[in-house]
């Protein structure tokens, strides 16, 4: 069984690379790679990225944090963010046995993902066109009023 070290480490950079490789991304570390998909993303992605990241960087940077608080939630979290950013069972890791992350990542497809609009901007579309409509509408709507 790997240290809970080397599972945050490993988890964060498989999740980085698919942020790379697969939604093309650009950043330093999990939480900026993050903030570069997060109009794409499900909240609760969002929010499984956000927590593996924090918990990476705790465990690699506080002195008094050697263990997870909970194994289970964390491999749960991370097992969830990698299906929704299309890793599958692939796991990539930089720099460990098995090739350089070139190599791992070509085995891996690569799958274009749709550009999903934020439901604010549909939403802002949406009223912008009901608003053009009105406007062009209104003058003769206006003038049968006034008959």
């Amino acid at each position: 069984m790997k240290s809970d070290l080397e599972l945050a480490v490993n988890a964060a950079k498989t999740l980085e690379n698919l942020l790379e490789e697969r939604w093309g991304v650009q950043g330093r570390g999990l939480h900026e790679l993050t903030d570069g998909a997060e109009n794409r993303l499900d909240r609760e992605v969002v929010r499984d990225l956000r927590y593996i990241a924090t918990l990476r960087n705790k465990i690699v940077h506080e002195s008094d944090y050697t263990a997870l608080d909970d194994r289970a939630r964390f491999e749960a979290a991370f097992e969830r963010a990698k299906s929704a950013l299309g890793g599958g069972g692939v796991i990539v890791s930089r720099g460990s046995k098995g090739g350089s992350w070139e190599q791992r990542a070509q085995r891996i497809p690569r799958q274009k993902q749709p550009l999903e609009q934020p439901k604010w901007v549909v939403l802002l579309k949406l009223l912008l066109a009901v608003a053009v409509i009105v406007f062009q509408k209104l003058p003769a709507l206006l003038r049968r009023l006034k008959k």
